[in-house]
């Protein structure tokens, strides 16, 4: 066994010396700048082309890759202005510019391409438009880092602007040899191995996460835990080789420089934060990164990294140049390069004393090389802190050329913090002026006259169903994203299968649940008929990959100024769901229709306000926070005429109606006929924390803050039954009905499921307990009901196949995934993975014994899962259909 991992030890070592020199030396040709890729005479290395050209890709395209016409313009656009970039830095290199003015004219052509950018576009251009350029956010963030970078490069001018050490430190670089023999690493033994490796997590966590961190975000969910462990295992055997072998070491540091040196650190956190959370299931940041298209990631994350590389790199640069500068002892090193004299008495290496050079590598570091006849074969680099600090090694503590020394090392710290303030400076006032910005509504308050909505009663109880035996059906579609609005379309069908669609007068939905009714009842007289192709539309548009568009469309500048995501969530349902339906609220008078959005806040005009302004301007000029004493409470999006509240008492009477502390459940109705479906299904589907709360101006003078109506239950049967109530109560002994007719209402459940416990300290009770309240909430709110109605309302609760909704296989994120894994039991020891049409195909014949031939294998298997499983899932469907078919008396 030693003699295997002795073996395996060596043959690691040996690969390790290979990329060691590989790595070196490309590092060399990649960041030279004197006799590297730009030529012999160059003072800047090929990132000073590179990193702008991105620039200029990402301000034109924005940062999503999405394939478009405007990929192929901004790819054109970057590979022009690189030779622009190449032509300018030339120029100034032939008329010996200063390098200041490198910075100044690059930063200037980078701040035309956006300004020209910002015109061109139109003001209302969307991301997903088929327009060529759009304004978004990377357009303000490369504004705010030019402003940066010049200011940093006029500090940088003044860096070392005294004549302090310009005579000292240029005697004590004759003195002082900068080139590194580093001894043979010693012979490894598996201790040693596996100490280096728990040295490098202890010592370095960021360098051991980073790397499977990264690969963390793009790889599929069936493969993302081997993935993460088999990168992990792969750098902790990097990182140990390097903390054991000091020439390794500095070669593997390269990876460590380009992503943790700067602020492009910052991005890497970012990396290793989420790329962990996804490892981990955390659900929100799972949910977003699994529907997130990987080129859509990388674009956010090569633009977030391009920006801060350019930045680090004008910031960095100047620093090596005006130490160049000082050590060299000319006044000036705008060339990038000093010659390096020896003094022959001192101690050498191996390297020949002549044709010895420093000149600026990379991004602010100095590259001492050994270069006669252009044959490089001795060369190490230092940042300009560690070269101060080996030419400061060994002298006395009095010595002054050692105080000049640290004034360096101080001025070089001081640089560095006085840049990264401008950074954190430029960016928190912008970030407070766009928060003082006042907030668009999602949905606003009527511009004038708006259509009137319908009667309850009348589109609920109209007077042919009280003329007759017809019954009512009332449908409550739980939440659940992609998998409750699939589940709610198939209920549907089989509805409409049996004859029992028309019947339908009233649905109320959350989230996935209510956008599948947003387009049901926008489609209702085309899904009414027999069409059939008009169900596969359904079920096609219900699969559509919402989040991919909001995530897309998340860099809009919009978005950052003045909208929430829920906008573009909006924009994507009414994008997905065709031109020839019906879109708003008064379009709609044949069914009613209920969609539920969570109270998180409001905010009311008081006297004293300016009564001509928005809402939203006086919530940001009066410097009041609203209140949260609505919180819990719904706001109501429906075609029908109903009363906030539905009508019910206060229980703590106030004398001032704005400030309340009635303990009752809110219930504010938004029902104007100007009321999108599209709008008013993504705010009731806005699930936090992915998407923030979103406003509704519910008239001129209140403004509510709202979240996903699963926030506080997932449901919606409350405000069902409530509306049914109110519809009872208005015709209840009437003549247009002297007779109520059997209501049937259906609760089409598709909330995730899971009923294994452990220790949570308590969090399990305080996440279920709204739904617990709300469930006997719902269940006296419907004994009320019946009471009313004489007994004739009928309840039948239709979940979705526990299979299905088990807790972390179908995800309720907006996008149908590939390949689904469900779990036939809580410890997944039996398990099927399914295509993501296999599980449509499943949901749509629950009702039946088999699935066609056509079916996948894994199709057929998870169906006679379910039939076996949920053994009263078929009875009870047809016990609900010969209740309907028999009306009032086959229940």
């Amino acid at each position: 066994m030693q003699k295997l991992f002795d073996g395996l030890i060596g043959w690691v070592g040996r690969g390790v010396r290979w990329a060691d020199r590989h790595l070196r030396f490309l590092d060399l040709r990649l960041n030279r700048t004197r006799g590297g890729i730009l030529g012999q005479e160059a003072r800047h290395t090929v990132a000073a082309v590179f990193l702008p050209a991105m620039l200029v890709f990402f301000i034109v395209n924005g940062p999503s890759l999405r394939p478009t016409w405007r990929l192929a313009l901004a790819v054109l656009a970057a590979v022009a202005s690189g030779f622009l970039f190449l032509s300018m830095l030339r120029l100034g290199l032939r008329r010996r510019h200063s390098f200041f003015r490198d910075v100044v004219v690059q930063s200037l052509l980078i701040a035309a391409v956006a300004v020209a950018v910002w015109l061109l576009a139109s003001e209302n251009a969307r991301e997903r438009d088929q327009t060529l350029l759009y304004r978004h956010v990377l357009l303000a963030l490369t504004a705010l880092m030019i402003s940066a970078v010049l200011l940093g490069s006029v500090l940088a001018v003044r860096l070392f602007g005294s004549e302090r050490g310009r005579t000292r430190v240029p005697e004590r670089l004759r003195q002082v040899e900068l080139f590194v023999s580093l001894p043979d690493p010693p012979p490894v033994t598996g201790w040693m191995f596996v100490l280096a490796a728990a040295g490098a997590v202890v010592a370095s966590p960021g360098r051991v996460l980073f790397p499977p961190a990264l690969f963390a975000l793009f790889v599929e969910r069936e493969f993302l835990t081997w993935t993460f462990v088999g990168v992990l295992v792969v750098n902790l055997v990097l990182l140990a080789f390097a903390s054991l072998d000091p020439r390794f070491s500095g070669s593997w540091n390269l990876q460590h420089r380009i992503f943790f040196s700067g602020w492009s650190a910052l991005v890497s956190v970012g990396v290793i934060v989420v790329g962990v959370c996804r490892v981990a299931d955390v659900q929100y940041v799972s949910t977003l990164f699994d529907g997130a298209r990987n080129y859509t990631l990388a674009g956010y994350l090569l633009a977030g990294y391009m920006l801060t590389w350019w930045f680090d790199y004008w910031t960095s640069a100047p620093a090596a140049i005006r130490l160049l500068d000082l050590i060299g002892g000319r006044g000036g090193a705008d060339d990038a390069r000093i010659d390096y004299p020896i003094d022959p008495a001192t101690p050498l290496t191996s390297v020949p004393a002549e044709h010895r050079m420093i000149q600026v590598h990379g991004a602010g570091r100095l590259l001492v090389l050994h270069d006669h006849g252009g044959a490089i074969t001795y060369f190490h680099s230092y940042s300009p802190t560690e070269m101060a600090s080996v030419l400061s090694a060994g002298l006395p503590e009095k010595n002054l050329v050692r105080a000049d020394l640290e004034w360096v090392k101080w001025r070089l710290a001081a640089h560095f913090l006085v840049t990264s303030a401008i950074v954190v400076l430029l960016f928190g006032g912008a970030g407070w002026l766009l928060h003082r910005l006042p907030q668009q509504p999602h949905i606003g308050p009527s511009g004038g006259a708006s259509p009137p909505t319908r009667d309850a009663a009348s589109v609920i109880l109209p007077a042919e169903v009280c003329a007759g035996t017809t019954p009512v059906i009332a449908i409550a579609a739980s939440g659940g994203g992609t998998r409750a609005a699939l589940y709610t379309t198939a209920i549907l069908e089989r509805l409409h299968q049996q004859g029992q669609l028309r019947h339908v007068r009233v649905v109320s939905g959350v989230s996935g649940g209510g956008a599948a009714l947003a387009y049901f009842v926008s489609h209702w007289p085309r899904l009414l008929g027999t069409d059939s192709a008009a169900w596969d539309e359904f079920f096609t548009a219900m699969k559509k990959p919402y989040i991919e568009d909001v995530l897309d469309g998340s860099g809009e500048w919009r978005i950052a100024a003045d909208h929430r995501l829920g906008h573009l969530l909006a924009d994507s349902f009414e994008r997905h769901w065709g031109d020839n339906r019906r879109k708003t609220m008064a379009d709609v008078d044949d069914i009613g229709l209920i969609l539920n959005s969570a109270i998180a806040g409001r905010f009311v005009r008081e006297v004293g306000d300016d009564n001509k302004a928005p809402i939203g301007v006086i919530e940001r000029r009066s410097g009041r926070s609203g209140s949260s004493d609505v919180a819990g409470g719904r706001v109501v999006y429906t075609n029908l005429e109903l009363p906030d509240h539905f009508g019910k008492a206060v229980l703590i009477e106030e004398k001032e109606p704005r400030v309340t502390r009635d303990t009752r459940l809110p219930v504010f109705v938004v029902n104007g006929g100007h009321v999108r479906l599209s709008d008013a299904a993504a705010a009731n589907a806005n699930f936090p924390p992915v998407f923030s709360n979103v406003a509704i101006d519910r008239n001129h003078d209140l403004r509510l803050w709202v979240t996903d109506g699963g926030a506080i239950d997932n449901r919606g049967t409350e405000t069902l039954l409530m509306a049914l109530r109110h519809a009872v109560q208005a015709v209840k002994g009437t003549k247009r009905c002297p007779t109520l007719p059997t209501i049937h209402v259906i609760e089409v459940e598709a909330s995730a499921f899971s009923d294994s416990y452990s220790q949570d300290r308590g969090l399990g009770s305080m996440m279920a307990a709204g739904t617990a309240f709300a469930s006997q909430l719902d269940a006296e709110v419907l004994e009320d009901l019946r009471r009313q109605s004489n007994g004739g309302v009928r309840f039948h609760y239709l979940p979705m196949p526990r299979l299905l909704r088990r807790s972390g296989s179908f995800g309720t994120h907006w996008m149908m995934q590939e390949r689904i894994t469900v779990c036939r039991d809580p410890q997944c020891r039996s398990r099927i993975t399914l295509r993501g049409d296999d599980v449509v195909q499943v949901l749509r014949a629950l009702d039946k014994s088999s699935l066609p031939e056509s079916a996948s294998a894994s199709a057929k298997r998870a169906h006679e899962f379910i039939l076996h499983d949920e053994r009263e899932l078929k009875p009870n469907w047809d016990r609900l259909s010969a209740c309907l078919r028999a009306a009032k008396d086959g229940c």
